[in-house]
């Protein structure tokens, strides 16, 4: 979700120099898997909230300038309450 994209974002601090994100991208793409940035590409097409856990946030250093804009922020609370009137909720 950082500005640059979700294409050259590493996934971990432990991404184990540079294989992390390589093994996973290979996983995708032999499962033929959407890759991320279509995927957050369709959900903006189709008005889906995307929202960033701030606790998480907290933990990891980042700060809201360091997101993609378009993204809504909250805790716990504002998950459930996010997902409540949904038909599908999706946590990652």
């Amino acid at each position: 979700m950082m500005p640059r994209g979700a294409d050259n974002m590493p996934l971990s601090k432990m991404q184990f120099l540079g294989m992390g994100p390589k093994m996973i991208k290979g996983v995708v793409k032999k499962h033929n898997a959407m890759p991320l940035p279509d995927l957050i590409d369709m959900a903006k097409e189709q008005d889906i909230t995307l929202l960033a856990c701030t606790m998480t946030m907290d933990l990891l250093g980042l700060k809201k300038e360091e997101l993609l804009d378009g993204i809504e922020y909250g805790g716990v609370a504002a998950y459930i309450a996010e997902g409540e009137d949904g038909a599908i909720n999706l946590f990652i």
